[in-house]
């Protein structure tokens, strides 16, 4: 799994963090880690502690959807390709390709 941050909106711009791949582990593993470094570089909006004592914290984009956008490619990558899971993270969308046709 290769996952990347460009912090423009298209592959023109150099990479600001490339990782070839993710640390070995489960399928699991790695789609923890592929969210991990997705939410990394997104903005969070901390809240107030006004009904808990906890402030919750909410990303521009929802970590269920980026684990769920993860998920599915992996779910449904072809498995007879070599290729490589790419998660690419541009300044306004986030990417997410799995190998095959």
């Amino acid at each position: 799994m290769k996952v990347s941050y460009y912090p423009g909106c298209s592959l023109e711009a150099t990479a600001r963090d490339y990782r070839e791949s993710l640390e070995k582990g489960t399928v699991f593993d790695l789609v923890d880690q592929a969210v991990d470094f997705v939410l990394s570089k997104i903005n969070p909006a901390v809240g107030t502690r006004e009904h808990s004592t906890q402030a919750p914290v909410a990303y521009e984009m929802p970590q269920e959807v980026v684990r769920e956008a993860i998920v599915n490619a992996v779910a449904h990558r072809d498995y007879t390709s070599n290729g490589s899971l790419q998660v690419m993270l541009f300044a306004d969308r986030l990417e997410v390709w799995n190998p095959g046709t």
